[in-house]
């Protein structure tokens, strides 16, 4: 089933995220484009901006037994420090 929808501008995610960091936005963005030769890998996604507090921790926590739900705490915690 091929499925051809006419092109449509559309208004943009941006003014409803209005609390959310611009990487944020910018992932968003790059994961919803339609077409998936342009819209971005999940391999690309993980390299993000978006993610460099969570990688951040993640280098100095390594060796620690730290869960995954404390690592987003400990993201949300750094970009409310660093709300740009």
């Amino acid at each position: 089933m091929d499925f051809n929808f006419p092109p449509r501008r559309g208004t943009g995610i941006a003014r409803h995220l209005t609390h959310c960091s611009s990487d944020t936005v910018d992932l968003i963005n790059q994961l919803c484009i339609y077409d998936p030769d342009h819209r971005i890998s999940a391999a690309q996604a993980l390299r993000h901006p978006y993610f460099d507090a969570v990688r951040c921790v993640i280098k100095t926590n390594f060796k620690s037994n730290i869960s995954f739900v404390k690592l987003i705490e400990l993201k949300k915690m750094y970009k409310c420090k660093n709300k740009e």
